[in-house]
């Protein structure tokens, strides 16, 4: 069973950056001089049925996105590994259909069977968790990895006022 993972990083980061002047890209940034982008990428590195690597990148940021997905450790070790760039879309769900396209055309494409989508700007999956979701999309069709809740929840009225705290038995 070959995969593919489409990793976005076409965003913006306009929630992020929606309390300052300046604007920096969540995966652009580093943790412990390591960029998040590549924290990213680096578990999918590990999964030895990874045929494919797909990033998608905002129009104008190749170069950078590039320079980072070199950067990523691991890489070097994965010589048979298709490597693809791709423009995002103004949404993520554009960036991954774009992703997604630019899969029907690569050289493995006849091989692929799973494909994984994942934020490049969430660096702190694990090669467990990615098993455990391409395991269970082989079973399913599909998979979606959830956690649960441990924030308090609780109900505002139309005031704006606190209402009442809701179960998170479920969530």
């Amino acid at each position: 069973m070959s995969t593919a993972v489409i990793v976005t990083a076409a965003g913006s980061s306009r929630r992020f950056n929606s309390s300052s002047e300046a604007s920096v890209k969540k995966e652009f940034l580093s943790i412990d001089s390591v960029p998040v982008l590549c924290r990213a990428i680096r578990p999918f590195l590990e999964i030895s049925d990874l045929a494919v690597l797909v990033v998608t990148y905002r129009d104008g940021e190749l170069e950078e996105v590039r320079k980072l997905v070199f950067q990523t450790p691991g890489l070097e070790d994965r010589p048979d590994l298709e490597l693809l760039f791709v423009v995002g879309g103004a949404t993520r769900q554009e960036s991954v259909f774009n992703g997604l396209k630019a899969l029907d055309g690569c050289k493995k494409h006849s091989d692929i069977e799973i494909v994984g989508i994942h934020d490049g700007a969430r660096p702190f999956v694990d090669k467990a968790l990615i098993e455990e979701c391409f395991s269970t999309a082989s079973e399913f069709g599909g998979s979606c990895p959830c956690i649960r809740m441990t924030d308090t929840l609780v109900r505002v009225d139309e005031d704006g006022l606190f209402g009442e705290r809701l179960s998170r038995e479920g969530v």
